[in-house]
């Protein structure tokens, strides 16, 4: 029966992988996990349970495409873009979706600043393909700071009651680590442009002044910055203060959602993921097939030490990109060894980890899909060159301060 799990799983890894091109590839996951509980391999309930513990991240990535389509059609992505100051464009972006992610959430970050990123490149003369992966580098590299940053650390939360302190005491410096490496990384890979010197103009005593846009409206400028900026305050005040009180980010997000669509007359419903949530709930059942089959505890060690503790790091990343890091998480919590330091260990490696597979993550899924809608031609391997040169090293400095610190 272990073979068997695992064959379905790295069938419904394939096909996960395959499906962002071919998008009915999506119902193979799902189909997949049935075989798995039809032959034995997981009971019904504990499958019932996987999907369940799903269910209100699914229902938040099915309202964030919507979300971003929203606000690109009232023109706030582009006004913000148009505010960036060229000359520290992509220093600025790393900034911002790096304190977005920690503070908002992750899945809400890629949603949206991909569309800035890649309105801002034509403007600063950065590479369009490496701004647009800023986002989706973060979603990771900055999603353990605190309880409401990844939606694995809401489940930790629920499970272990540590606080927002704790987390900001465990995993603040290896987030900030991972963030401050990978910028320097991010920035080897595409390197600052160079803008030549403007030729100084006949009589002139200097090099002419830059010409003036006058290609913008100020009033709808103005409108789409002050409409941005309401959207992110009620986002940021709703996954806040509503997590505190029990209200879920899917309801906040849908409370916006609704607001937009009002103002727009219509919600743009063809932009719901359909297929991105099909895709990670068949892999959430398969991914905990698996656990129950492999010798998952064998494979963590007993987490002591630094090189036990970088080990349950790398068990985890190694899982999350396999499968997805909600279900990697979920599948693994109960065969962690004991202590303390292990559970921060193994939610730095699901949550900083998976940045080489796209599927690795909602994040990943979502930023493919705004990113394409957006007009820019990226895929699977742009995420993976850019998570093996940016954002494993990164994981690797992270690990090291957690060792150090924990």
């Amino acid at each position: 029966m272990t073979v068997v799990v695992l064959v379905l799983l790295a069938a419904g890894v394939l096909a996960a992988v395959a499906h962002l091109r071919r998008p009915a590839l999506a119902v193979v996951p799902p189909v997949l996990a049935a075989v798995a509980v039809a032959v034995g391999g997981l009971a019904a309930g504990v499958a019932r349970a996987a999907v369940g513990d799903l269910v209100e991240p699914l229902l938040f990535v099915l309202l964030a495409v919507p979300l971003a389509v929203l606000l690109d059609r009232a023109g706030c992505f582009g006004a913000v873009a148009r505010r960036l100051p060229a000359g520290r464009t992509a220093v600025g972006l790393w900034v911002a979706g790096a304190a977005t992610v920690a503070l908002v959430n992750l899945d809400a970050a890629v949603v949206l600043l991909t569309p800035v990123a890649i309105r801002a490149a034509g403007r600063s003369g950065e590479d369009a393909r490496g701004l647009a992966l800023q986002p989706v580098l973060l979603a990771a590299l900055s999603s353990s700071w605190l309880p409401a940053s990844n939606l694995t650390n809401l489940i930790a939360e629920e499970d272990g009651r540590s606080g927002p302190v704790a987390f900001l005491v465990h995993l603040g410096l290896p987030s900030l680590a991972a963030v401050g490496v990978g910028y320097v990384l991010w920035r080897r890979a595409w390197p600052r442009p160079v803008v030549p010197e403007p030729e100084p103009g006949p009589g002139s005593a200097g090099p002419a002044p830059p010409p003036v846009r006058r290609d913008v409206d100020p009033v709808d400028d103005g409108a789409a910055l002050v409409l941005a900026a309401v959207v992110g305050v009620t986002l940021l005040v709703g996954f806040t203060v509503g997590g505190a009180v029990g209200i879920p980010p899917w309801a906040v997000a849908a409370v916006v959602v609704a607001g937009l669509g009002l103002r727009a007359g219509a919600v743009p419903l063809a932009a719901v993921p359909w297929t991105s949530a099909l895709v990670v709930a068949g892999l959430a059942v398969l991914a905990v097939a698996a656990a129950e089959h492999v010798a998952v505890d064998a494979a963590l060690g007993t987490g002591r030490g630094p090189a036990g503790m970088a080990r349950v790091v790398a068990v985890g990343a190694l899982a999350a990109n396999a499968t997805n890091n909600l279900p990697a998480f979920v599948a693994g919590l109960p065969h962690l060894p004991a202590g303390d330091g292990v559970r921060w260990a193994w939610l730095l490696g699901v949550n900083a980890g998976p940045t080489v597979l796209v599927t690795g993550s909602l994040a990943g899924l979502l930023w493919l899909d705004v990113a394409r809608r957006s007009g820019l031609d990226v895929g699977a391997r742009d995420v993976a060159r850019a998570g093996l040169r940016i954002g494993l090293p990164a994981l690797v400095a992270a690990t090291a301060v957690l060792v150090l610190t924990v």
